[in-house]
């Protein structure tokens, strides 16, 4: 396991792009179906979906 000795971690970086580029490899291929244009039309305005209980907890979990 000393291949790269000065470079410990090295190894563990490039599985991570292999599996990035694995990934990314598998999504082009996903074909995603078109949205109405009613379905994109509606919806709610940020500010009311901000205000809920749930929305606060996301944004703060994601911050921690």
């Amino acid at each position: 396991m000393n291949v790269w000795a000065p470079h410990t971690f090295a190894a563990t970086f490039l599985a991570q792009a292999a599996v990035a580029a694995l990934s990314a490899f598998i999504l082009f291929g996903v074909r995603l179906p078109k949205t109405s244009t009613a379905a994109a039309a509606g919806g709610r305005p940020i500010g009311i979906i901000a205000r809920q209980p749930g929305f606060v907890t996301a944004v703060v979990c994601a911050t921690v």
